[in-house]
């Protein structure tokens, strides 16, 4: 695949969630529009990936072994998921096999299609727990790399936590070698 050739999704009647300069430009800090406030993020390296994410304050970060998370609140973060499938495919063909991990991941739960977040083309799908746990997926490709973000919350929470997390996750950039 060719540097900067176009991995965007192809279903043009759907809304992009992420913007088309997916390439960190070394701005340390930018401000968000989240639910109509502006709010200072600083960009944060999702560890062990080559992507980073704008964060607000109020956005706490959780070390693990493996990688981050970053929580709101206990029990709604945002996840990366890394290395789940080839990265030199189309986006169409890439997003087919993260719809395969998605629906395989974690406990078993039907995959779900959300109407808040069918409009967006990189939208998986969402798994909610018999105990009202959401986890919606979504696909997130830049030339030949790609991860899954999942953004994990209660179902009652959806549209307080959904339009919050949903700001923070457009922020999501690759992070190219030096």
């Amino acid at each position: 695949m060719k540097e900067n050739e176009d991995t965007s999704p192809t279903n043009k009647s759907l809304a992009n969630l992420f913007p088309s300069d997916k390439v960190y430009n070394n701005h340390n800090t930018t401000s968000l529009n989240i639910n109509g406030e502006q709010t200072k993020a600083n960009f944060i390296d999702v560890k062990y990936t080559e992507f980073g994410i704008y964060l607000p304050k109020y956005i706490k970060i959780k070390n693990f072994e493996d990688g981050n998370e970053f929580y709101l609140n206990e029990g709604e973060y945002i996840t990366f998921i890394y290395d789940f499938i080839s990265e030199d495919e189309d986006f169409d063909s890439c997003k087919l096999k993260a719809q395969e991990f998605v629906k395989d991941f974690g406990p078993v739960s039907n995959v779900e299609m959300i109407t808040e977040l069918q409009n967006y083309s990189e939208y998986l799908g969402s798994k909610i727990n018999e105990y009202g746990k959401e986890k919606d997926f979504f696909l997130y490709k830049y030339n030949d790399k790609a991860i899954i973000i999942r953004i994990t919350y209660r179902k009652e929470n959806r549209k307080k936590i959904l339009p919050i997390f949903l700001g923070i996750i457009k922020t999501t950039k690759y992070i190219p070698p030096e």
